[in-house]
């Protein structure tokens, strides 16, 4: 429990200032709150998309609505969302980096539709690919004898077949950067990837910015089943 994202919360609501959040599903996935609005009664949905950007919850939803929501602490406290600094946040979102991905976000043609459309459109795509899975194999990995984050070798196969440029492929690999692992980056080196995922790799690998507890399990899921069942956190397929 993260008591200290929640009170940052408070206290931001309290000073009447802006409340900016990271979505922090792990891995990252679409993240979906259904809340109460105190006034109506009626519901609202609250949906942060996949991404590293901050989203600034008091210009998604009115204050009576975030100060009374049980399911948004309940996500706070347990640092699915994690509260950031105004000045922080602006800064990553006035980037270039930043900018390019809120660009990719609105641009993206998985952004609309279900969770389940959004996983349909991948796995046709997918299964387009596999018929060129051989040639995409790592040559210098065998990748049975190590565990890959689950993404890896679609995001190989998907590069391959010309469905994902390195642009589209680099903003999904800094979104999902503290998960993945020293094997993981070795093997974007060694396999078929574009050049701004081995720049990734190579500067991650130099750092030592690498997921180190282990890699993400495959079929993970984002609801342990303890969270209140307003909330669900959908499996992303974009």
């Amino acid at each position: 429990m993260d008591f200290n994202n929640l009170t940052k919360f408070e206290t931001a609501l309290r000073q009447d200032k802006s409340v900016y959040v990271i979505n922090n599903t792990e891995p990252r996935g679409l993240f979906v709150c259904t809340v109460s609005d105190p006034t109506s009664g009626r519901q609202v949905k609250l949906e942060l998309q996949k991404t590293w950007i901050p989203y600034c919850l008091t210009d998604i939803l009115p204050r009576g609505i975030l100060e009374t929501s049980v399911e948004i602490r309940n996500s706070l406290r347990k640092n699915i969302l994690r509260i950031i600094d105004e000045n922080e946040a602006l800064s990553m979102l006035n980037s270039p980096k930043g900018r390019a991905e809120y660009a990719r976000l609105n641009a993206s043609e998985f952004t609309a539709g279900t969770a389940s459309e959004r996983k349909s459109n991948l796995m046709e795509s997918v299964s387009l690919t596999q018929a060129a899975s051989s040639s995409t194999d790592n040559p210098n990995v065998d990748a049975a004898q190590i565990t890959l984050h689950p993404k890896m070798q679609a995001w190989e196969q998907r590069v391959a077949a010309g469905e994902m440029d390195g642009s589209s492929l680099a903003s999904e690999l800094e979104i999902h950067r503290g998960e993945l692992t020293q094997e993981d980056l070795q093997f974007m080196l060694a396999g078929a990837f574009p050049r701004e995922a081995k720049e990734f790799a190579t500067e991650a690998l130099q750092t030592g910015n690498y997921r180190t507890s282990g890699p993400m399990k495959q079929g993970a899921l984002f609801s342990t089943g303890n969270e209140p069942s307003a909330t669900s956190y959908e499996a992303d397929w974009g």
